[in-house]
């Protein structure tokens, strides 16, 4: 009796033990919305600034693994054209697609294994069949604020 007394406490301890260790690592940002500057294609006095005029908004929220993002652009892309947006992980230069915009709005909702990584949200303007999975260049964006960029 007094040997299954101790492989409960045991198993009750390592029990504790395991979710307190799988709550550090939960994240929570509560919802931020974002002005979206045209990029003037200036060299960037600070990482991310893009320095043209204000051409929409990004808002985005995060819980742990999961991701929401909407975006509303009020400018247009140019004939045979439509705009991506993208989140840009500036440490290693990766970019996730997160789809066209449709009649200037973008809704993306996904479960991420770490979406904390990412530092900014951009726009390219792609063609509109266009084959290649590489983001064009930057027509605007703006610098996400922490947790993101960890």
């Amino acid at each position: 009796m007094q040997r299954n007394r101790f492989s409960l406490y045991g198993i009750t301890i390592a029990s504790i033990l395991l979710m307190t260790i799988a709550g550090i690592n939960q994240v929570y940002a509560a919802p931020t919305t974002l002005d979206v500057f045209q990029d003037d294609g200036e060299v960037a006095s600070a990482p991310g600034e893009f320095g043209g005029p204000k051409i929409g908004t990004v808002t985005y929220e995060a819980n742990d693994n999961w991701v929401n993002v909407t975006a509303d652009i009020i400018v247009i892309p140019s004939e045979g054209n439509t705009f991506e947006g993208w989140l840009v992980d500036t440490g290693s230069g990766y970019k996730l697609s997160l789809g066209n915009l449709v009649d200037g709005q973008l809704q993306f909702d996904q479960t991420m294994v770490y979406p904390y990584t990412y530092s900014q949200f951009i726009i390219t303007e792609e063609p509109i069949d266009d084959i290649d999975p590489n983001a064009a260049g930057t027509f605007g964006g703006a610098v996400l604020q922490e947790p993101f960029g960890q």
